[in-house]
């Protein structure tokens, strides 16, 4: 079944408050649903999956309005996966070691630009690298893919390393905008076909590599590809930005399940999209409002989007982890914590050079939008004088 398990923690005042999320490759023939048993240190949990997805999510429980985390830290637990159907529950998994000892890394961004990219966080920038746009991050094993369009490559390098590798040679497309996709373990690609112009979405395995795949053609006229984000999870949908030969901007939606792939616009209430993210866990989407700066909040499962954070800019990028919503202009990185209402910091990395996009490097990836409740926060309201620099 290929079991994995992943750490992570939602709240950065709580040392306790563990989650993880568990994921595996999906059984052939017929499942009804999976049972999942974590056991040792303070839990012995029995958790079923709804229908026959493939993961599952250990987060907090309610006991009389009190939050607790049946994980803890610096505690080990023994996974077992096994598959269900009206037979039966089949044979577990062989079990494997979930370690609370394992920490996200400190908040980190990678900024990415026309000339290099750069690590960048609280403390200043960090590290250097020669990737340039269009880039994409396994923050699982943290490594950096990045596309060539001199050798017609993708390459590869870790970012705790200076080693570079060829990682995927003689594309047939012009990689516009990347994504990863970390339960499966691809990595997505979308750009124009060098023989015959159409723009196409292709994908391959990062163990793999030669099992790469056209996932689907655009047929109508277009000029641009931005933004790729891909939701794994319940969904098996890909998101996009597409800049039409009219010169209008929209979102588009692929839905990756079924058997013929299937585009369709993505109408937010009219709100002209300048970025995007996506909560791999829940699958909605945090949108940019091209027009007045807002950053929204659009669930999966409704076209209702809530307002998050008023930015007071231009966002060509956006990005989140735990806690964390970050954005950027191009010139000025900008973060607020969306589960506290806090005003937000604002950096300014680089005077002489342009941010193209931002990524976050926490391998949670999923800001807790309110920690008690999940009602809509108020917006937030402020002004920036900033200092654009081209």
């Amino acid at each position: 079944m290929n079991v994995k398990a992943y750490v992570f923690r939602p709240s950065l005042e709580d040392d306790n408050a563990i989650t993880a999320l568990i994921v595996w490759d999906p059984l052939d023939g017929t499942v009804s649903n999976y049972s999942v048993s974590i056991s040792g240190g303070s839990a012995n949990l029995e958790l079923t999956t709804m229908e026959n997805e493939s993961y599952v999510i250990v987060r907090e429980f309610s006991d009389l309005n009190v939050l607790s985390y049946p994980l803890k830290n610096n505690e080990m637990y023994n996974v077992q996966v096994s598959a269900v159907n009206n037979g039966g529950t089949g044979v577990s998994s062989d079990s494997i070691t979930l370690s609370t000892n394992d920490v996200s890394p400190p908040q980190e961004l990678l900024a990415v630009t026309s000339g290099q990219s750069f690590l960048y966080g609280g403390s200043g920038i960090g590290a250097t690298y020669v990737a340039v746009h269009p880039v994409s991050v396994n923050t699982i094993s943290r490594l950096m893919y990045w596309y060539n369009s001199t050798i017609n490559s993708i390459l590869m390098q870790s970012l705790d390393g200076d080693t570079i590798s060829v990682f995927l040679k003689d594309l047939q497309i012009n990689v516009s905008t990347m994504a990863f996709e970390w339960q499966g373990e691809r990595l997505y690609m979308a750009g124009q076909n060098l023989a015959t112009n159409l723009f196409e979405l292709w994908r391959v395995p990062v163990v793999y590599s030669y099992n790469i795949e056209r996932v689907h053609t655009i047929l109508d006229p277009v000029k641009s590809l931005t933004n790729l984000v891909v939701d794994s999870f319940r969904r098996g949908r890909a998101y996009w930005l597409q800049e039409n030969n009219d010169g209008n901007v929209s979102l588009e939606l692929l839905h990756l399940g079924s058997n013929v792939q299937q585009q369709e616009t993505v109408n937010l209430s009219n709100l002209t999209v300048s970025a995007l993210t996506l909560e791999p866990h829940t699958g909605d989407l945090w949108v940019s409002n091209k027009t007045n700066g807002k950053i929204l909040r659009c669930p999966w499962s409704s076209g209702a989007c809530e307002e998050v954070v008023n930015t007071d800019m231009m966002v060509t990028s956006i990005t989140q982890d735990e806690s964390m919503m970050y954005w950027t202009n191009g010139s000025v990185i900008a973060s607020v914590d969306v589960a506290e209402s806090s005003t937000p910091n604002v950096w300014i990395p680089f005077e002489d050079c342009k941010i193209i996009s931002i990524r976050t490097l926490s391998p949670g990836q999923q800001p807790q939008y309110c920690k008690k409740k999940h009602q809509v926060l108020p917006p937030f309201w402020y002004h920036m004088h900033l200092t654009i620099f081209i």
